[in-house]
């Protein structure tokens, strides 16, 4: 499986790419009206359409600047070249056109009329991938244009010089040992693993993907920024009344802890922390316990801003609806903070322990003690590692490939195996000695997990730093980006790709016919869509 991920980046990458945003055109063009329809907006014409001698002609510019083609007028030959190879040639007033260099008979010549060159609009629209349909009822043509789908059908299936080297150099075990030895990085006292950035676990797992560059003959660079370093130490609960039960605690990343001894109060479960479950409840002075539902409560800093306001000194939260948890109960949830600092500390602990806590104390009271030992250095210095391949005939021109090194917890899937798959691609590159076209810039970047405090979003704070500093050089020269995550959730039945509108079909027509075994029909999914909530932003 690993393998045939593998097989779909590196051939995503190295194939050509129109700079095309996907646009789906219709347009509606009566017959000797100067008003057309396009996608539903009026767009005046200066000729209208017309019929002359049985064959509809149109005016060359409005359908060649509706499908976003460039064309010129040659004088001195009367011709019209269309395209940016000039792929199509139409003399005026003769019967045939140039098409890729071949001469096709054409049912009706270009003409010029009042001024203005009309031209077949059946043979234009399909020399430039476009489909029309005649309506008898309205005298008008319907044309369908999909340009970027009419590129890639001719593009995006054509072999690049040197990939058959680099697929047959393609290394899976090197990435999945990469991938381990990330993973294996950031244990502390319970063995979370939690590897946030700025912190030694962060600083650790930067080196290793820059020495692994260096080592592969990537020259790579390290960049510092900086960022909100929260570091998790230790942490733990216990039930006075109880104190041979133990009950599983981290602390939730962002805030800050407490001291070594900790904080003793009563703990008082106030179900899902909404305003109705609050209305009318003291919390001051006390721990509350709450069953955390994105559904009702979007982030857990809201949890602890809605306790707080009713005077709670702590916040104890598990996870009610599932998100992130294992069938057992016992996995811990934590994430991004996204909200603005708070002055108590808050844990979390598995659904198991919380459902139990919560049973207990429909029926008695409990004291609990909680600390949470934490280091929090708010100028913090965070690195993100940037290695390139030197594009050969547009070096000043990007391909980025990227994926995170920090994690919560060992984050084998989010995101140890994206950053090992991005190092294998890299290493195979250079392997088969491959020469791209464009620069290969490979960036494993820290801080998508947790980086900054008091803001709307507390995420990508690496990644923005290096745009920040990087605008000047990749600003309208990145020619595509791919952010790895999430690829080692077990028992996929899909491998998802989420891509822009310029990526969709270039990804659509890669994955046709591509062998799948492993994954469950269909196999891959390419969705439509993205958001400023993740890396590939």
């Amino acid at each position: 499986r690993l393998f045939i991920i593998l097989l779909v980046l590196v051939m995503c990458l190295m194939t050509t790419s129109p700079a095309l945003a996907y646009r789906q055109l219709e347009i509606h063009l009566p017959l000797n009206e100067t008003e057309a329809m396009v996608n539903g907006t009026p767009v005046s014409l200066e000729v209208p359409a017309q019929v002359v001698n049985g064959r509809t002609l149109v005016p060359l510019s409005f359908l060649t600047d509706q499908m976003k083609v460039p064309a010129q007028w040659d004088a001195a030959n009367r011709q019209i070249i269309i395209g940016d190879d000039g792929a199509i040639i139409l003399t005026i007033d003769a019967a045939t056109a140039e098409v890729d260099g071949e001469t096709v008979a054409l049912e009706a010549p270009a003409q010029i009329v009042n001024g203005r060159t009309l031209v077949p609009l059946g043979f234009i629209a399909s020399a430039m991938g476009a489909e029309t349909a005649w309506d008898a009822d309205t005298k008008s043509v319907h044309v369908t244009a999909a340009p970027q789908m009419a590129l890639a059908e001719g593009l995006y299936t054509q072999p690049v010089a040197g990939e058959a080297a680099v697929l047959e150099a393609l290394d899976p075990q090197y990435g999945w040992d990469f991938a381990l030895a990330l993973g294996e990085i950031g244990s502390y006292a319970n063995d979370w693993g939690f590897r946030m950035g700025a912190t030694d676990a962060g600083r650790e797992a930067s080196m290793l993907a820059y020495d692994a560059f260096l080592e592969m003959g990537v020259e790579a660079t390290l960049h510092p920024f900086e960022m909100y370093g929260w570091d998790p130490l230790d942490a733990g609960m216990t039930i006075m009344e109880m104190p041979d039960v133990e009950i599983p605690v981290v602390p939730a990343p962002g805030p800050a802890g407490t001291s070594a001894e900790g904080i003793t109060a009563e703990l008082v479960y106030v179900g899902n922390a909404t305003r109705e479950d609050l209305e009318g409840i003291d919390l001051t002075g006390k721990i509350a316990l709450v069953a955390w539902n994105e559904d009702y409560v979007s982030w857990i800093a809201q949890v602890g801003h809605q306790v707080r306001r009713q005077g709670a000194i702590g916040a104890v939260y598990f996870c009610e609806d599932g998100y992130g948890q294992d069938e057992s109960g016992e996995a811990f949830y934590v994430a991004d903070w996204s909200g603005a600092d708070i002055d108590i500390p808050v844990w979390n602990t598995p659904m198991k322990y919380g459902e139990m806590l919560a049973e207990i104390l429909a029926d008695e009271p409990l004291t609990v003690n909680l600390f949470s030992l934490v280091e929090i250095d708010e100028n913090a210095t965070g690195y993100n590692v940037v290695g390139m391949i030197p594009g050969t005939v547009y070096p000043n021109e990007f391909v980025i490939i990227n994926g995170h090194t920090d994690a919560y917890f060992q984050g084998f899937m989010d995101d140890s195996l994206p950053v090992g798959l991005m190092m294998t691609i890299a290493k195979a590159m250079v392997d088969a000695g491959y020469e791209p076209h464009r620069t290969m810039v490979f960036v494993a970047h820290e801080a998508e997990e947790f980086g900054v405090m008091d803001t709307v979003y507390d995420w990508l704070i690496g990644s923005w730093a290096l745009l920040g500093e990087m605008k000047d050089e990749w600003a309208g020269n990145t020619v595509a980006t791919i952010t790895l995550e999430l690829l080692g959730y077990e028992g996929t039945p899909q491998l998802p790709m989420r891509s822009s509108d310029t990526l969709y079909f270039h990804l659509m027509n890669m994955t046709q016919g591509l062998d799948t075994t492993g994954f469950e029909e269909p196999g891959v999914e390419i969705r439509n869509t993205v958001g400023t909530w993740s890396d590939e932003w």
